[in-house]
């Protein structure tokens, strides 16, 4: 008998969706673009605003691929987990993927800036719940067959950057590695 998650992932990974021609959920395109599995989500769990879907297509347009979005462990929600794709020798970047855990901010406020709402206990319980994310992950590509892939990535020791990315009315912007 298959653990509880495992039937969640289960059920989303043959989930077949009706949807209206030329209209695609964000999770189509995903898959459709890109092989890599996505850990799939409990039910009912969509992106919530228009803010998380311009930095999910800004993150995609950067080549990371999107493994997970609104990941919730306990009380901890994590906007968007992508994947850094590996660099070649020429773009002068560290060679090797790397973990992104985005936090979207699409308000604004005159009171605080979106960087001051990132306090020491959330962080503390973000990095938690990016390290619950990568073990979850690792253990769903085991459970679906790609084995390989999970042994590289948990051979890895996957650095994890932790980036905030604010969508306001001049555009976006793209925190990296906040803390």
């Amino acid at each position: 008998m298959l653990p509880p998650l495992a039937y969640r992932l289960l059920f989303f990974a043959t989930e077949k969706r009706a949807t209206i021609p030329g209209l695609q959920t964000f999770r189509d395109m995903t898959t459709r673009h890109h092989n890599a599995p996505l850990l799939p989500l409990k039910k009912g769990n969509k992106m919530r605003n228009r803010g998380e879907w311009r930095a999910a297509l800004y993150m995609r347009k950067k080549g990371h691929r999107i493994l997970a979005h609104n990941y919730r462990t306990g009380r901890t929600e994590i906007d968007l987990l992508t994947l850094e794709p590996i660099a070649g020798p020429s773009d002068g970047a560290a060679n090797g993927p790397a973990l992104h855990a985005v936090e979207v901010k699409s308000h604004e406020s005159i009171w605080k800036h979106p960087l001051e709402t990132q306090h020491r206990l959330r962080r503390h319980k973000t990095r938690i719940a990016a390290r619950s994310f990568l073990i979850e992950y690792v253990a769903f590509l085991r459970q679906t067959g790609h084995k390989q892939l999970a042994s590289e990535l948990d051979a890895l020791d996957l650095p994890v950057s932790f980036d905030l990315i604010w969508v306001n009315r001049n555009g976006l912007e793209h925190f990296q590695s906040i803390f």
